[in-house]
């Protein structure tokens, strides 16, 4: 991997070009399944009006449900408020944010590796990988790609913290903990970040 040697922001790009030339055919997806209630029904999104988005459950309309993804339907809204109820917007968000999540997992290989060519090939193992599809390629996706970023933006600020090493507890690990509550405002499932911390 001498191609990476010279400059640090070639595999990062590299990784973000091959992951959105893969997922690229998505983009002209129209809206499925539960997209049409998080996107199309959705009257939340169609203001940014935080203490509307912040209150409102993820199923508007559908309090029962008990899920509360604040981060995820205020990106929704962005996306609104940018494209109207295009499609394509969103798609080309959640595949640039899945290329920015491969991109988040090679600086972490760098980390924990040390070798540029073993994060690149992690961060294309998981970027390329076919379990990713779903939750790139429909909008609702959004939430899983979103709790996935903060989860590793938490995971990088982690490592940066040094925590455990008896350097003491600075910016870093507030971004860990401030990242780990974002991704858990995207989507419950991120207060696994809190173990995969402890491991």
């Amino acid at each position: 991997m001498n191609f990476f040697r010279d400059a640090s922001w070639k595999a990062p790009v590299f990784i973000l070009g091959v992951v959105f030339v893969v997922y690229a055919n998505s983009l002209w997806n129209g809206l499925t399944f539960d997209d049409h209630a998080l996107v199309e029904d959705n009257q939340v999104i169609r203001t940014l009006d935080l203490g509307q988005i912040f209150s409102a459950p993820y199923w508007y309309d559908r309090f029962e449900a008990g899920l509360y993804r604040p981060v995820t339907t205020w990106t929704l809204a962005v996306n609104y408020g940018v494209g109207g109820g295009s499609p394509f917007g969103y798609h080309l968000v959640n595949v640039l944010l899945h290329g920015v999540n491969a991109c988040l997992v090679y600086s972490i290989g760098r980390m924990v590796l040390g070798q540029v060519g073993a994060a690149v090939g992690v961060a294309l193992l998981f970027g390329l990988h076919p379990v990713q599809t779903e939750a790139v390629n429909g909008i609702v996706g959004r939430a899983e790609l979103l709790a996935a970023f903060f989860m590793l933006l938490s995971w990088s600020f982690y490592i940066r913290a040094d925590v455990g090493r008896g350097r003491r507890l600075g910016w870093a690990y507030l971004g860990a903990l401030l990242a780990s509550f974002l991704g858990m405002l995207s989507k419950e499932n991120a207060v696994s970040c809190v173990g995969v911390l402890f491991v």
